[in-house]
């Protein structure tokens, strides 16, 4: 018997509307103030559900306003615009909106985790967050507003990086000045975007310290200077070509700032070029007690000194600064690895390995033709320390295993016609047997590999 169908009746049911006439209840003062401004009615009027019809577009300027509350029933608005730090920490009643196109949420109670989802309003083109508390998490919300073809972030230092909204289809213009974006090698997977604004990056400020060891800083006894090579700064900036733009030369406090264990040193002690910068006057006392060391530069890289990718009608990075800590620890002694038989043979050159004190090492077991690791004396893996180690692999030679053939000779009926010739030899090495010429008889064939 077929079984029964359930028949159940279904509706769709829609968000109430308020009625036309009915009064909307909006809490903050002065967000109702400034919805009846914009509707040019009364200070003492109710706003009603036809009034709310009517708003399309809203400014919010001031500082007191505290709640959005009430907007949700702004069925028809297309534009919001707070440019101003306020008291907003709830922003979903933007959430049920559906007309939404350009939206500005300029204020900093702006964080990643009460960002609106706004994917409601599927025509909202043109996006503005600048000056929130927003970070990288923020992104994964915004990649959803497939529609934005305008996103504007400036000085939103906690924006690190733009990689996510590559997903964007129709994105056509970014800006993103004063943030911390080092890598702009990801812009050549935006599909559409021709305009980039990325004046003035601040990068660096959320990294964490980078552990150097002392030898490190090169420190030249005889003229009393440290080099620090800026080849060992990390996370620099970078070009959509991968082009990693200088830093300032210039040694005034306004361009570098420069300290040990968290004291500036003067601009007089402070020698800069391209490559690098020295520090004048570090007697061998001062070198041996740097703990620490910050680093803080303007970037050298105004308009015209790096590439503009084709087909863009605005592309900046110029200008920026660079910050980044370094914990300076001492060299720990080398950690030797040695590879040999069980009679000290060496069976491969010894390793050096090197490191700061504390840090892990992790030394190798190599393999040897005919031979096996018998034992390992000294840690394969511990810290290095201010005392030199060995680590010291030893192997045993295999013992060789003797295989054996069996050569006959017979004829076609199983009689003997040769004696049995027998070969041994080692596992793995060749053998080779000969075909014997019989009086009377006529090689026919061979059963099993003649050479093997």
């Amino acid at each position: 018997m077929a079984q029964k169908e359930e028949v159940v009746a279904s509706t769709t049911v829609d968000e109430p509307k308020a009625a036309a006439s009915s009064t909307i209840s909006v809490p903050d003062p002065n967000l109702k103030q400034t919805i009846l401004s914009t509707l040019g009615l009364a200070t003492t009027a109710e706003l009603t559900q036809t009034d709310m019809d009517k708003l399309t577009n809203l400014t919010l300027n001031s500082v007191d306003i505290y709640s959005l509350v009430g907007l949700e029933h702004a069925t028809n608005l297309s534009s919001i615009y707070i440019n101003v730090n306020n008291k907003i920490t709830d922003f979903t009643p933007l959430e049920s909106l559906t007309k939404l196109t350009f939206v500005t949420l300029q204020t900093s109670s702006l964080t990643s985790d009460n960002f609106p989802n706004l994917t409601a309003s599927q025509g909202l083109t043109n996006f503005s967050i600048g000056g929130t508390s927003v970070d990288n998490s923020v992104l994964a919300k915004i990649v959803n507003l497939k529609a934005l073809v305008r996103l504007y972030m400036d000085s939103n230092m906690n924006i690190t990086t733009i990689e996510p909204l590559k997903v964007l289809p129709n994105l056509k213009s970014l800006s993103v000045q004063f943030c911390g974006i080092t890598d702009f090698t990801v812009i050549k997977d935006f599909p559409i975007m021709s305009n980039l604004a990325a004046f003035g990056q601040n990068t660096g400020r959320n990294d964490p310290p980078t552990t150097v060891t002392r030898s490190s800083l090169k420190y030249n006894e005889d003229e009393q200077s440290v080099y620090i090579p800026f080849s060992i700064m990390p996370n620099r900036m970078t070009n959509f070509d991968g082009y990693i733009p200088s830093f300032s030369t210039s040694n005034s406090a306004s361009n570098t700032y420069f300290d040990f264990n968290g004291t500036q040193l003067p601009a007089s002690r402070l020698q800069i070029d391209d490559n690098g910068i020295t520090i004048n006057s570090v007697s061998p006392e001062e070198y041996q007690g740097i703990k620490s060391f910050e680093y803080n530069a303007r970037l050298n890289n105004p308009a015209g000194t790096y590439e503009v990718p084709d087909g863009y009608t605005f592309y900046a990075i110029s200008s920026g600064t660079y910050l980044h800590q370094f914990d300076v620890v001492d060299d720990g002694a080398p950690v030797t690895v040695k590879y040999q038989d069980e009679n000290g043979q060496e069976l491969a050159p010894s390793e050096l390995l090197n490191g700061y004190v504390g840090a892990t090492y992790n030394s190798k077991e190599l393999s040897f033709q005919g031979y096996s690791l018998i034992k390992v004396d000294g840690d394969a893996t511990g810290k290095f320390t201010d005392s030199p180690q060995t680590v010291t692999y030893i192997y045993q030679k295999n013992a060789k295993l003797l295989g054996q053939v069996t050569v006959k000779y017979i004829d076609t009926d199983g009689k003997v016609l040769f004696g049995d010739v027998i070969q041994t030899g080692n596992i793995g090495e060749t053998y080779h047997t000969e075909k014997k010429a019989l009086t009377g008889y006529t090689f026919k064939n061979i059963i099993g590999n003649a050479s093997g």
